[in-house]
Parts: structure tokens; sequence; C-alpha cells
């Protein structure tokens, strides 16, 4: 098997700046399972073991980050690509007695420390659980090597070479036009140096440095415990979503005001937070693909970018006009997200903590809907997201819009990632209710101020009524007992 494209077989290659930063927190906090990412495939069928094992060589062999190890010289960090030899890729197999058993297994396995610097950055487990005709892939990288957006290629790739592999040949597929290390490089061509005043680098930074001037280093959410000094990054997800009727509405008012739904939906999350916590002043964090050439969506790479979204609910406005700030607000970072997340926290140096993210603690994510190609040849594939227990972020709220074949929005699917440090399983459900609360009243009344919306959740108001009748219970029996002392003398 041939590798495509060049290897390098001396240091030298720089990290993406996205890369640097992952890297240095290894460094920092040794290795860890908080940054690893995961894909689980189920399949249903006669799955052929020697085939799969040659795809996984075949994808590691395609897309050079999976054979990606970071190693260091004279204190600096660069990439090195192994050749398919040196990464010796192998399709790890475990037996389990049930379904059950096999969650057991993937759980376990989704917690390995990768060491970056003498291993690939990926790791294949394929689980026999119970039945011959059952299994559960599941495909563990480090987000050094990955986003969200990478599992389309990585699976694309995986069904096509497996379906060769079935066949005797080798994988059919157009060759890569360019590898991760190309991005890398040019990344830093791109963006120039922060001495160069001419450079996008210098322009980038002249703009966060404004945008962030005075900006809170931290914000108080309403957490049910004290933020301990050192974040254990033990986390869980709760899944939540809205229907079409809903999606429909936030689209109407979106175009109304010459928006997006991100948009609409980031200012109603603005509007929650400022109402628990009366905090007028939001730093969020928001992602983005990262991939501004066409040829970059063919490539498994760690592309995507945080930009911070500043947001200013104070006086109280309507929320059609907190919409418009947001707008404004939105469409200035989106000008800038070119800049990365890495550079700004180490140019703008912000006070650092082990205890909480730099600059925002909490990330939004708003996804269009993809579908992620599972044709493998005589399976029934599901793909599945298991809950591996990690949060990187305070809250980290994703959105997912799904499409049918029209550009009809049918429905949005959610989850809440939240820290296990802060957040009882009940105030993460509580979050996700009254951010319902808050979608349903502002689009039914969006020129409504922000500080009337109610966001008392139904069992609250119960209680706050059967409390009210108690009093008022109490108070009558005591105006009984006084108007019977006086009528008696006593």
């Amino acid at each position: 098997m041939e590798s495509e494209g060049p290897v390098s077989d001396s240091p030298g290659i720089p990290l993406s700046y996205g890369q640097r930063g992952l890297w240095f927190i290894s460094q920092l906090e040794g290795p860890r399972s908080t940054y690893n990412q995961t894909l689980v495939l189920k399949f249903v069928g006669h799955l052929d073991h020697q085939a799969m094992a040659s795809a996984v060589a075949d994808v590691t062999c395609r897309h050079h980050s999976l054979r990606t190890v970071f190693q260091e010289k004279l204190g600096e960090p660069y990439q090195y690509v192994m050749s398919l030899e040196e990464a010796d890729p192998r399709l790890h197999f475990f037996e389990a007695n049930s379904l059950l058993s096999a969650g057991g297994i993937v759980e376990r396995e989704a917690h390995y420390f990768f060491d970056l610097g003498a291993e690939p950055p990926i790791r294949f487990t394929l689980i026999r659980a119970g039945s011959s005709r059952i299994h559960i892939l599941l495909i563990l990288i480090h987000h050094i090597a990955t986003d969200g957006y990478s599992r389309l290629p990585l699976t694309r790739d995986l069904a096509i070479a497996y379906a060769g592999r079935l066949r005797g040949e080798a994988p059919h597929w157009t060759p890569l036009a360019v590898q991760y290390e190309d991005y890398a490089i040019r990344q830093r061509e791109t963006l120039g140096v922060e001495s160069d005043n001419q450079s996008l680098m210098c322009q980038h930074l002249a703009y966060w440095r404004a945008q962030l001037e005075g900006a809170p280093d931290l914000l108080q959410l309403p957490a049910d415990r004290s933020r301990p000094p050192v974040m254990s990054h033990r986390g869980h997800r709760l899944t939540f979503g809205w229907d079409e009727t809903l999606q429909s509405r936030i689209v109407a008012l979106a175009r109304e005001i010459r928006s997006t739904p991100f948009m609409i939906t980031h200012a109603a999350v603005a509007v929650l937070l400022t109402r628990l916590g009366s905090v007028e002043d939001l730093i969020l964090g928001a992602t983005v693909a990262g991939r501004p050439d066409p040829a970059l969506y063919e490539l498994i790479g760690f592309f995507a970018n945080a930009i911070v979204l500043r947001t200013n609910t104070g006086g109280n406005p309507t929320f059609r006009e907190l919409a418009l700030r947001v707008k404004e607000t939105d469409l200035a970072a989106y000008e800038h997200q070119e800049m990365p997340f890495e550079q700004i926290v180490e140019h703008l140096n912000p006070p650092r903590s082990l205890g909480y993210h730099p600059i925002f603690q909490v990330l939004l994510t708003y996804l269009s809907h993809v579908n992620v190609p599972l044709d493998f040849p005589d399976l029934d594939v599901e793909l599945q997201e298991p809950d591996i227990g990690v949060a990187k972020f305070d809250l980290t709220f994703t959105f997912i819009e799904k499409r049918a074949t029209t550009d009809k929005p049918t429905s949005i699917g959610a989850t809440l990632h939240y820290s296990s440090d802060l957040f009882d399983a009940g105030s993460a459900d509580a979050l996700v209710r009254r951010l319902l609360l808050v979608l349903q009243s502002v689009l039914a009344e969006p020129d409504r101020p922000i500080g009337a919306i109610d966001i008392v959740l139904p069992e609250e108001k119960a209680s706050i009524i059967e409390v009210w009748h108690d009093i008022d219970s109490q108070l009558a029996s005591a105006r009984r007992d006084i108007e019977k002392h006086l009528s008696t003398g006593t």
C-alpha cells in the first residue's frame, strides 16, 4: 500500500494554531481524555473483520492527520507525519455478551489517553456485541486531529474503503489535493505576524483588543456549587429540542430583521443568562468551521475555530432590539473569524486559571443538518453518540437544524453539555426548560422588553401559589383570632 502525497521525514512542519493550543494543554495537564472525540457506528449484518481492518489502514494512509505525532525541538513543537508502517494502524477487537456490556467497553475505551508525541491520534475498536450479526465500531480521535465536520470525510472514506476491500480491491477514491500540514503552513503564511502592521493578524488583533477591552474575565452562572480551583472536566449531556412550528417562527423573525436563526437563538440564550443572573455584559463563545478553501472539506483535521461574542443586554431592550444588537456583534465577529482563538488568548493575555476556560465559559454551536454517509455494503448502520462524561466548558449549547429535502426547516435537535463541577442534573434540566420558555415568549411578543419575559417554570408557579395560599390562610386565621379577642374583650 503506497502513501498518497508527500510525507515529511524531517522536523520543521509547524502546528496549526488550533493544534498548538491543544498541544500546550496536553503539556500542561498531561495525558487526559478531555479532548477525545468519539464516533460510534452500530452494524447489523455480516461484517467482514479483515475487510474492516484493511479499510482502517486505508483511511489512515489517506489522511496524514491520522498518522501525525507532535514532537518538540528546542522547546518548539512540530508535527511529524509517520509512514504507514510506523503508524501501524490496527483494528482492536473485543467480544461482549450483550449490547449493554459492549456499551461498557465503549465507555472504557473512550477514556483512552493518547500519547500525542509517540502514537497516532486515532484508535479503532471493533466490538462483537453478543451476536455475530451485531458489531459496534468505536472511532476515537484526539481533537488535535479532528473536528465536528471531519466525521463526514471519515465515514465516507471508511465506507468506500470497506466496499473496495470486500471486492478484494484497493479503494477507488480521488487523491486529496492537499493535506492537513499544507493547511498549517498556509495558515501562518496568510495571517502573517503581529509586528507587521499590514498583516491580517495585526488587523484581526486590533479588532479583538477593542472588542474585548474591559470585558469580565468570568461569567457568573446560577451554579449549584462554588467553582473548584481546578476544573475536573467531568460533565454530562442533556438532550432536548423543539418542533418545526417553533423553528419556523425563529426563521420568520430572522428574515424580518435580515438576521439568521443562530442569531435569534444566541439572543434567546443571552436573555436567559441575563434573567438568571442580572448580567448585562455577556461573553459567549461560538464555533465556526474554519475551512475557507473547498478542498479542505475533503480532509480530516482540526479546522474549527472559536470566536467570541460579546453581548450587551443592558437597558432592558425589547427582544427585537436585542436581536439587532446581536446581529451587529455576530457579523463583526464573523469578519474576524480567521484569527485563531488561541492567538487571541496569547496576545490579550487575560487572567489564567485552571478553574475556568479563558475569555468565555459558555459555548454556542449551531449546525445545519448534514447527512453522514453510512453506506456499508450488506450492513444496516446506525450512528450513535454516547455520553462519555466530559465537559470542556461550564455550559455548551449545541443546536442542530434538521432540514427536509426542501429548504423548509423541520425541527431542532439540541444538547446541553454541563460541568458536573458546577451543576446538578436537575439544574441543567431547568436551564433548558427555561430556554424554551424564553423562546416561546419572545417569538410570541418580540417587542416586549426582555425584563418582562417570564422564566418561571410551571411547578415553581404552583409552589408560589401554594405558599401564598398558606400565607392567606394564616392571615385569615389570625384575623379571626383578633376579631374573637376583640368581641370577647380578652
